[in-house]
């Protein structure tokens, strides 16, 4: 499943990209603050 990628590219390396993904999947679990992915989807 392509859910898996992202989400080891997270574990691997946290840049703002992996911080848009995690806001695309639904931050799975609480490796990102919700305040760091709201802030994105505001902008």
């Amino acid at each position: 499943m392509p859910l898996v990628h992202p989400i080891r590219v997270l574990h691997a390396e946290p840049p703002r990209e992996s911080i848009m993904l995690t806001s695309i999947i639904g931050a799975p679990g609480g490796h990102v603050k919700p305040s760091r992915p709201a802030s994105v989807r505001s902008s």
